[in-house]
């Protein structure tokens, strides 16, 4: 996984959560529950015709970590325990 896809699966996951926040349905109302795993593995599939592997997942972490640290402090108010 490239530094590019990273970035660009980041923002999309990113973009994703901010069009659903507030929760408007009973599956969105826990923050980390949100943006589904799958739903964003389907996107990463869809756009660039390879499937994630579990290495791909692993470099997701720390990127992922970082956004939710930053979308926590965007949105303190949401069910975050």
């Amino acid at each position: 996984m490239t530094a590019e896809q990273i970035t660009a699966y980041v923002a999309e996951f990113v973009r994703r959560f901010e069009a659903r926040t507030p929760a408007t349905q009973i599956d969105e109302i826990l923050p980390p529950t949100r943006v589904g795993r799958g739903e964003m593995q389907l996107w990463y599939e869809e756009t660039y015709g390879v499937k994630m592997t579990l290495d791909d997942r692993l470099e997701l972490d720390a990127p992922l970590r970082a956004a939710f640290r930053q979308l926590r402090r965007k949105y303190p108010l949401e069910r975050w325990k």
